[in-house]
């Protein structure tokens, strides 16, 4: 049973917006990052100072959900469906972003490390696609704005809120995509 209790560490004092959401780009798209531990929200707060004109005054709230929230794993399967979701990147015209794409698929395809499948399975899962685009993005061939590709994976969060989403969850930790070392394990959820 997941803890009832989240934390959000930030280095300064905020509000949400108009709609309740916060977006800020991060490693999984836009959207309120948030965990079960708040050791691990309070390191946010150190961690994020950077983004703060002046010195700020570093909070960790505790986030509750005024109504339920469905999550989707992203340590859940990689679909047809989502790669379709790519189609307006695939274009000829869409120059470095059908290239980006190009090279996740050919990694993909040839089954590159075991971190981008689901545990004991042949299949793909989400958080080892959505860190192949920003890996293969920081290659020097290959280097679209921070933006355009949060843009990406905010078109994976817009097909996922048709089908009844309102977030991300997985467990934090465990170094990237699921591989190297785990430490502080803890279940993070980002709300959109």
């Amino acid at each position: 049973v997941l803890p009832t209790k989240f934390y959000h560490g930030a280095a300064d004092k905020f509000t949400l917006d108009d709609s309740g959401h916060y977006n800020r780009l991060s490693s999984y798209g836009y959207g309120l990052y948030t965990t079960d531990s708040p050791k691990v929200a309070g390191g946010y707060k150190k961690k994020n100072r950077g983004d703060v004109k002046g010195e700020g005054q570093p909070t960790v709230y505790e986030i509750q959900e005024v109504k339920p929230v469905k999550f989707f794993d992203l340590e859940g399967e990689w679909t047809d469906e989502l790669t379709n979701i790519f189609g307006k990147w695939t274009d000829e015209d869409a120059g470095p972003y059908s290239q980006l794409l190009e090279e996740v698929l050919f990694y993909l395809k040839q089954g590159q490390g075991d971190k981008y499948f689901v545990k004991d399975t042949d299949k793909l899962n989400v958080r080892g696609v959505i860190e192949m685009l920003w890996e293969i993005n920081q290659r020097e061939d290959i280097v679209l704005p921070h933006h355009d590709v949060g843009e990406m994976i905010g078109d994976i969060q817009e097909y996922l809120m048709t089908k009844g989403y309102g977030g991300w969850t997985h467990v934090g930790g465990m170094g990237p995509a699921t591989t190297g070392p785990k430490k502080n394990l803890h279940q993070v959820k980002i709300y959109w």
